[in-house]
């Protein structure tokens, strides 16, 4: 879908317009399962209503290949942690728990999961999301940095 959204330049313009709803940006922060506060919502809405952010963001999504990548996971051989959100419902943690299946035992890493949150965890708790990450880094053999 994003490979079809990418395609069309109009498509950036009637998001960003789309942003001009307060109640619209609300609908879209509420199905990644995320709960945004005022000032959150209103940055939020300020980025969703960028034309060129949004291409750009519909042209990353576009880039991806997720059938190689899933295809690459048995072949990874350092640990891989994994940081989901409890309540994403736009990659649900199920997901995390596909990949570790097709990792090899000795790249399996750990899953953490973020209690309450939503697929733009890293805006509703950036501290708490930081200090996981910087933790994980941390820990991580300075052989994988």
């Amino acid at each position: 879908l994003a490979r079809l959204l990418a395609l069309n330049p109009l498509v950036p313009r009637f998001f960003a317009w789309r942003a001009a709803d307060a109640v619209a940006v609300r609908r879209l922060i509420a199905s990644t399962g995320s709960t945004l506060d005022a000032e959150g919502e209103a940055l939020y809405r300020r980025l969703v209503s960028d034309p060129a952010h949004v291409a750009g963001a519909l042209a990353m999504m576009a880039g991806w290949d997720l059938d190689a990548l899933q295809a690459a996971l048995p072949l990874l051989s350092v640990p891989l942690h994994q940081v989901v959100a409890e309540c994403d419902s736009t990659v649900p943690p199920r997901d995390a728990q596909r990949v570790q299946r097709l990792l090899p035992a000795a790249a399996r890493g750990s899953l953490t999961s973020l209690a309450g949150l939503g697929h733009l965890a890293h805006e509703e708790r950036p501290r708490q999301t930081a200090e996981l990450l910087l933790q994980l880094l941390r820990e991580a053999p300075t052989s994988v940095r």
